[in-house]
């Protein structure tokens, strides 16, 4: 009798895990892999510091070449590119020498000079980083002259541009919106009576 107890228990207790067993859930996609790293991805987002280190002639001479020459733009850019590349590789090369002379104590004169030379070097550096900067803040202030002259430019004429506006209008001669903008659509108006 115990025993059919336990084999009806038993078998109660499988059918209820089985019945209430969870149901498997849906796969999930799998995590979207990581974007490739690399120049690929980069793209001519390190340029700017190429353009930093040119004179202003080279960078118009560069934007020229851009519009009328784009393959050749890109094949100047990339050997620019390397070269700087290049030469940072060989600043922090000589950086790092330079850091392991000067923590040689077998000749403290040696040591001493080794960290003179190291200390010129990081500050040519950093003031050339810094004329870099200084021209950068020129051209921005040059642009905003140029964004007030042109806003005020625009402020002297806002009331002969708003009459050709409304004028427009009256006329139904609005020129076509741009692609994409919202314009309701035009209602039709009742002739003004005489």
């Amino acid at each position: 009798m115990k025993m059919i107890c336990v084999n009806v228990l038993t078998a109660v207790l499988m059918t209820a895990g089985l019945a209430a067993a969870p149901e498997k859930p849906e796969p999930q996609p799998p995590p979207r892999p990581n974007p490739p790293h690399g120049r690929q991805e980069r793209g001519n987002r390190g340029h700017w510091r190429i353009f930093a280190d040119m004179s202003e002639e080279d960078r118009k001479a560069m934007r020229e070449l851009q519009k009328n020459s784009p393959e050749e733009y890109n094949r100047t850019m990339k050997e620019r590119a390397a070269a700087w590349e290049k030469k940072q590789k060989e600043r922090i090369e000589k950086i790092h020498q330079l850091v392991i002379a000067s923590r040689d104590r077998t000749d403290p004169a040696k040591s001493d000079a080794a960290r003179q030379e190291l200390r010129e070097f990081i500050r040519r550096g950093y003031f050339e980083r810094l004329e870099r900067n200084e021209r950068y803040v020129e051209e921005l202030k040059k642009r905003a002259e140029h964004l007030e002259q042109d806003l005020e430019r625009k402020r002297q004429k806002a009331d002969q541009e708003i009459d050709k506006v409304v004028q427009m209008l009256i006329e139904d001669k609005m020129p076509p919106p741009r692609p994409g903008a919202a314009r309701p659509e035009p209602k039709p108006v009742a002739p003004a009576a005489e």
